[in-house]
């Protein structure tokens, strides 16, 4: 049970470690598709 607890805080602290590096990897894309996509829509 102990090593069950410990294991989910580990878990659980990749989790939202993970799940920062995707919002931070979706907003790069974002920014970079915009970047991209707007020479393309005033030429």
């Amino acid at each position: 049970m102990h090593f069950r607890d410990k294991y989910g805080g580990v878990a659980q602290l990749l989790f939202v470690k993970l799940d920062n590096a995707l919002l931070k990897a979706m907003e790069y894309y974002t920014l970079f598709h915009y970047d991209f996509r707007d020479p393309l829509r005033i030429y």
